[in-house]
């Protein structure tokens, strides 16, 4: 996957900010739009161009990444509201709104910046005293007016929140389902050996008798 080089070498500086060779930039956004695998030298370092290709081509799908109605609530003044709470506000309406592929490749992505964010060099930061992911990443999860610019920094935070709370908020329904079914694994290996019991029951009083 695309994501191995960019998880292998999450200390690279640059990530999202420099583009790397050209040519094999070009060779991964290609396989990218077909749906491909792209092969590499493992003697290859190439975390600069998967970040680069993978920019591009989230920039570039026929729907946004980010859905435009969440983009909205994440850009919008909000005055006196936490952003934990508009995160999380943010996360909410992408789990209830966002399905099939394209939620599939989202919270990929967001599990990605993640890892990216706290792996990165310490020789990064930003304004932010973080990870200048965020930042960087603006551009290609929110369409950015003029006014917006100006706010940069608060959308920045926001966007910054959302990918640290996303892996606790979108996951939740896969760890409820991991518990449904051990509960209900847990209740039929009970039910068996209840059944097990009466069956020996019965034998030992078919013998008795």
């Amino acid at each position: 996957m695309i994501f191995d080089p960019l998880t292998e070498d999450a200390t690279v500086e640059g990530l999202f900010r420099r583009t790397g060779r050209r040519e094999l930039r070009r060779h991964i956004l290609n396989s990218l739009k077909k749906g491909h695998k792209p092969r590499f030298e493992k003697s290859n370092r190439s975390a600069l161009e998967c970040a680069a290709a993978l920019q591009i081509f989230l920039s570039r799908l026929k729907k946004p990444i980010m859905p435009q109605h969440v983009q909205e609530l994440i850009l919008a003044d909000n005055p006196g509201v936490e952003v934990q709470v508009i995160a999380q506000d943010a996360l909410g309406l992408i789990k209830q709104d966002v399905g099939g592929r394209h939620g599939e490749l989202l919270i990929d992505v967001l599990d990605l910046l993640r890892h990216l964010t706290l792996s990165g060099p310490p020789s990064e930061c930003s304004e932010l005293r973080g990870s200048p992911l965020p930042i960087a990443l603006l551009p290609v999860f929110f369409n950015l007016s003029s006014g917006d610019l100006i706010k940069w920094k608060q959308v920045a935070a926001r966007f910054s929140e959302l990918i640290t709370e996303a892996a606790k908020q979108l996951h939740r329904n896969e760890q409820r389902a991991m518990y449904t079914e051990t509960t209900l694994n847990l209740a039929m290996s009970v039910e068996d050996v209840r059944n097990l019991s009466e069956k020996q029951s019965d034998s030992i009083e078919i013998y008795l008798y």
